[in-house]
């Protein structure tokens, strides 16, 4: 919904028309899309992006939300994976925007300045 100018706590119901709108905006309009499960990396290839010199401080890489991330998000995650394998549920428009953002998160880490500074 953010993507689209909306609000994430409004009750509004995707059509195909707010996902393609969702990609196209990550496709045309980020310079960057940091992926989670590549954090570490996407910490240190957005500071190159913006140009930020000398070593990331370790706060860069801290998780600022104790309910996220770690064994307990793992575990979290690994479950909700099993319940929608097992009821053959898809979420497609997550699906849509997380490959966009794959796509841009690859695009980015193609391009020279986007390397770590040795």
């Amino acid at each position: 919904r953010m993507l689209t100018g909306g609000h994430c706590h409004r009750g509004v119901d995707f059509v195909d028309v707010d996902v393609a709108e969702a990609v196209r905006r990550i496709d045309e309009r980020f310079a960057f899309a940091g992926i989670t499960e590549r954090f570490a990396a996407s910490v240190m290839d957005f500071r190159a992006l913006v140009g930020a010199r000398g070593a990331a401080p370790p706060a860069a890489f801290a998780r600022s939300n104790p309910q996220r991330g770690g064994a307990r998000g793992e575990r979290l995650e690994r479950t909700v994976m099993r319940i929608l394998d097992r009821l053959g549920l898809e979420d497609e428009v997550d699906e849509a925007v997380y490959a966009a953002a794959l796509r841009k998160n690859e695009e980015t880490r193609r391009r020279p300045l986007a390397r770590p500074p040795s």
